[in-house]
């Protein structure tokens, strides 16, 4: 998808609905996720997100599969500062010029890693994460702790 043809910002589709439902059921509640789907609308994509926060309301992901993101829904509860930081590493993990996207994941204590495929439609995984989930609009990758590599 484009972002123009995008399923729809402010909705879930099914095929997300069926990886969070997977995650529900295959992940402890203490489970720390990240997703580059943070916005209700394709607006937040371009500008500053810190400041245009009022699109940065997306809670499906951790409403259906019932488990924390590392960023979600900030423009109500978070602190700006907070918010700078944890979208640095949000944009560097789906950053294509990063070779090693599951050293941040890692760092930050994420364990699994979501990815909108009409956000990310090209994102490219390292061999610090495992495609557990795949959908039409959703993958999902466990990240590899250290001594699992």
């Amino acid at each position: 998808f484009a972002h123009n043809d995008c399923p729809g910002w402010d909705k879930i589709t099914h095929s997300e609905f069926h990886g969070l439902i997977w995650l529900k059921r295959h992940t402890s509640p203490d489970t720390l996720l990240m997703t580059n789907r943070l916005y209700t609308s394709a607006s937040n994509l371009m500008g500053n997100p810190v400041h245009n926060s009022r699109f940065s309301r997306y809670f499906y992901y951790s409403s259906f599969s019932e488990r924390q993101f590392f960023l979600e829904g900030y423009h109500y509860w978070i602190p700006k500062e907070t918010v700078r930081k944890k979208l640095r590493i949000v944009q560097k993990v789906f950053d294509p010029t990063n070779p090693k996207p599951s050293t941040l994941l890692r760092k930050n204590r994420i364990n699994y890693l979501l990815v909108s495929t009409f956000i990310s439609p090209h994102f490219a995984p390292d061999d610090g994460l495992k495609l557990v989930f795949e959908s039409r609009d959703l993958k999902i990758f466990q990240v590899i702790q250290n001594e699992d590599l």
